[in-house]
């Protein structure tokens, strides 16, 4: 005597989860957020779903090699997938596996030409600095125009703040403050006192480029000395 219960086939198995991964892939559409996230959800989607019906196709025509076009006709996809965006796809009958590549996003643009971050610019324009006075034998001059020019800067761009922050070079140094409300450095100086500058003090943290000594506000004063590990910079 039977029970009068049968097991699924295995097309049938197939055809739940090729049901399955098209849901899931549309749950991640609708869940995930910006352009990179929808396009990897839809990638992901059609790479289960194709795949999924090339096993169906193959078991129902045993011994073939299914192009993506065979699925169409078949019934199994509604469409031959297209990629989004730049991206490519390529369809392996042999593997019987949708390949999807995207291109990489491009680098973005610096903030300046010395860099983007606070160590990048300073340190950049430090090793200008100290070039011109390897090369000339000559601190560099305090003349506004002439000291940008004459390191390959644009006086211009750095008359204006970057993220808040003035760079500015000076004979043997770059001094650096916070130029807005809102930023401040924060440094512990050898001494072990801790020191706070702010945007309303108008002063600056100090760089010599030729004795590689940061100094807070007073670059002649060695109680001022302190070590760049400490410096913070707070933006409210």
């Amino acid at each position: 005597m039977t029970s009068g219960l049968r097991g699924f086939t295995l097309v049938e198995l197939l055809t739940v989860l090729l049901i399955i991964g098209s849901l899931a892939g549309i749950m991640l559409l609708v869940m995930g957020s910006g352009t990179e996230r929808a396009r990897l959800a839809v990638c992901q989607k059609d790479t289960r779903t194709v795949g999924s019906a090339a096993r169906i196709y193959l078991w129902e025509n045993p011994g073939s090699q299914p192009e993506l076009q065979d699925l169409v006709d078949s019934g199994l996809i509604e469409r031959i997938p297209n990629c989004i965006g730049e991206g490519s796809c390529t369809w392996s009958s042999e593997r019987l596996e949708l390949l999807c590549e995207t291109p990489s996003s491009p680098e973005p643009e610096p903030l300046t030409p010395l860099g983007s971050t606070f160590e990048e610019i300073s340190g950049a324009m430090a090793q200008r600095v100290l070039d011109y006075y390897l090369d000339n034998g000559t601190a560099l001059s305090t003349w506004q125009d002439g000291r940008y020019a004459a390191i390959g800067l644009e006086k211009t761009f750095w008359d204006n703040p970057v993220e808040g922050i003035m760079y500015v070079p000076q004979g043997l140094f770059v001094k650096i403050r916070p130029a807005v409300p809102g930023i401040a450095f924060q440094v512990t100086t050898v001494g072990g006192e801790t020191k706070t500058l702010t945007s309303g003090l108008n002063w600056n943290i100090w760089y010599n480029v030729v004795t590689d000594t940061w100094y807070f506000h007073n670059s002649n004063d060695p109680a001022m000395i302190f070590d760049p590990g400490t410096l913070l910079v707070i933006r409210d």
